[in-house]
């Protein structure tokens, strides 16, 4: 099975090839020469708690309201050791099934 952005896919999404970024660069210059392009400034909602930007699509669903989402917390245990395990936490339960791996930072 193929991977997204892969060339085995057959010419599906391909982001990295030198072909697509001309094609997307072409595109923009008829934009611009047909006058379709605007340039201006827009505000940006802005997450004053987490000071991130916030998509449209959270503004239109959430309203600037708190939520409370269900959130999982699994216990994997470590292999080779006992009294040790790896908690993940996820606010996307439905991706456990699919998970393989988990990244660990050792400071």
């Amino acid at each position: 099975m193929g991977r997204l952005g892969l060339a085995e896919l057959g010419g599906s999404y391909f982001t990295f090839s030198n072909e697509n970024n001309y094609m997307i660069w072409t595109f923009l210059k008829k934009c611009w020469e047909k006058g379709w392009l605007h340039r201006g400034a827009d505000v940006m909602p802005w997450c004053p708690r987490c000071a991130t930007a916030i998509s449209q699509h959270e503004i239109v669903t959430d309203g600037y309201v708190e939520l409370t989402h269900p959130a999982v917390t699994v216990r994997f245990p470590l292999r080779g050791r006992t009294k040790e395990a790896l908690l993940v936490w996820t606010t996307n339960p439905w991706t456990l099934t699919s998970n393989v791996a988990a990244a660990v930072a050792l400071i």
